[in-house]
């Protein structure tokens, strides 16, 4: 028979707050359609920004064209490889930014609720700092 424990994280009032990925683009994606002045563009590359007039250059992988976007407003959201970051770290000396790589990956796992809300599976196993063994 197996035991569970309660382990504590961290500290007292510490936790882990998380946020599906997936389920986060999906949700701003939704939202934005439903905006009568927002289009969604997709196999776009971000390849130029200019910060001081909010111009911008995408490739699209597709069609192999380039086009040129004035915007009133740029969020960079693209992601650990950020295109918008590095265009606006070249363009100032006041921009402060450090990226670690780590020799360990970050996985995802989800198993949703059955359709009554019960548990699919009886036990979860996690195991951590074993990811060269997988």
């Amino acid at each position: 028979m197996v035991q569970l424990t309660y382990q504590a994280y961290g500290k007292d009032n510490q936790a882990i707050y998380s946020v599906s990925r997936g389920g986060i683009n999906m949700r701003l994606m939704d939202l934005a359609e439903q905006q009568p002045n927002v289009t969604l563009h997709f196999e776009e590359r971000c390849d130029k920004l200019d910060r001081k007039t909010n111009e911008l250059s995408f490739f699209n992988t597709s069609t192999n064209k380039t086009t040129d976007v004035k915007s009133d407003i740029v969020l960079g959201s693209d992601g650990a490889f950020s295109a918008v970051r590095t265009q606006m770290q070249f363009q100032s000396d006041r921009f402060d930014y450090q990226q670690f790589y780590i020799d360990a990956g970050y996985k995802e796992l989800v198993i949703p609720a059955g359709p009554n809300g019960e548990h699919l599976i009886e036990k979860i196993v996690f195991i951590f700092g074993l990811v060269e063994a997988l």
